[in-house]
C-alpha cells in the first residue's frame, strides 16, 4: 500500500504484455488480478555446462550427491535434504553427500549434520564455486541435489540438466505442466520422507542416465535460443501490432516444441 507499490501496480495493469519465467511466479497474477502475463523460459546455452569425464578418484564406488544450493533453510530447505539423507545412509553407507559451504545457515548446517552423526557422510567444499568448479562436480557427481521449498527450477536446475545428470529437488509440477506442456524429467521430492524414498530409487545407474539424457533433452527442447527469439519477436510484433495479451499467449502457446 505504499506509493511505491501503487505506482507499481498501475504499471502491471497497464503493461500490454508482462513477461515471467519462473512457473512459481503464475499464481501471482491471480492474486493481483491481472490478465496480461506471458511465460517465457528464458534462452539457455549448453555449451559450457555440458558432459565431461571426471575421476571419482577417491569416491569410487560410491554414490555421490552434490548440493550446490545455497545455506538457506527458509529458501532452500538444505534441512529436509539433510534428514532425507541421514536416513538414507544409515541403510546405504556407500554414499557421499557434497555441500558448498555457503550462506547464512552454514553453521545451522554443520550443528545438524554432527546431530544426525552424519559427519563421516557429508563433505564440505568451501564456497562460492566459480563455474569451472561446478562443472567439476556436476560431472563428478552422481546426482545434484537443489532445493526442496520454492517449487520452480533456477540456475542449478539447469545446469544439471545440461549436463545430463539426474536432479533431486522440489518442483510444482502442475504448474510445469500448464506452462511448459510437460513437466521437466527430475527427481521431485517434498519432505525428507520423499527424498530418501528418491535417493534409494536413484542408486540404480541405468536409472540415473536415462533420466539425466531425458534432461538435457529438455532443457534443449525448451529453452533454445531459437525458440526464445522466436517467442521474444512474437511478442514485440505482436505489441506494436496493438494485439491483446490474450492473443500474444495464443500464438506463443502455438511456438511451442511438441
Amino acid at each position: 500500500n505504499s506509493i511505491r507499490g501503487i505506482l507499481l501496480r498501475r504499471a502491471y495493469k497497464r503493461s500490454k504484455a508482462i513477461l515471467f519465467f519462473q512457473p512459481d511466479h503464475y499464481p501471482l497474477f491471480t492474486t493481483l488480478k491481472l490478465d496480461n502475463g506471458i511465460f517465457l523460459p528464458p534462452l539457455w546455452d549448453v555449451s559450457f555446462f555440458k558432459t565431461n569425464y571426471v575421476s571419482k578418484g577417491k569416491f569410487e564406488g560410491k554414490l555421490v550427491i552434490f548440493h550446490p544450493a545455497n545455506l538457506d533453510w527458509r529458501l532452500k530447505g538444505n534441512n529436509i535434504l539433510l534428514k532425507g539423507f541421514s536416513e538414507f545412509v544409515n541403510e546405504n553407507p556407500n554414499s557421499i553427500l557434497i555441500v558448498v559451504d555457503r550462506g547464512i545457515d552454514s553453521q545451522k548446517t554443520h550443528d545438524l549434520v554432527k546431530t544426525l552423526g552424519i559427519e563421516n557422510k557429508v563433505l564440505f567444499v568451501e564456497g562460492p564455486l566459480n563455474s569451472t568448479e561446478l562443472l567439476h562436480y556436476y560431472n563428478l557427481a552422481d546426482v545434484i541435489a537443489d532445493q526442496f521449498v520454492l517449487g520452480a527450477l533456477g540456475s542449478i536446475g539447469w545446469e544439471t540438466f545440461s549436463c545430463a545428470k539426474p536432479l533431486l529437488a522440489f518442483i510444482n509440477e502442475e504448474q510445469y505442466r500448464l506452462l511448459y506442456g510437460q513437466a521437466p524429467p527430475m527427481f521431485n521430492a517434498l519432505g525428507h520422507d520423499n527424498v530418501k524414498k528418491q535417493l534409494e530409487i536413484l542408486m540404480d545407474e541405468d536409472t540415473r542416465k536415462k533420466i539425466g539424457n531425458q534432461a538435457r533433452e529438455w532443457i534443449t527442447k525448451y529453452h533454445s535460443t531459437e525458440l526464445f527469439l522466436k517467442k521474444i519477436k512474437t511478442v514485440y510484433d505482436s505489441v506494436l501490432e496493438g494485439k491483446k495479451a490474450d492473443e500474444i499467449r495464443y500464438k506463443i502457446e502455438k511456438l511451442n516444441p511438441n
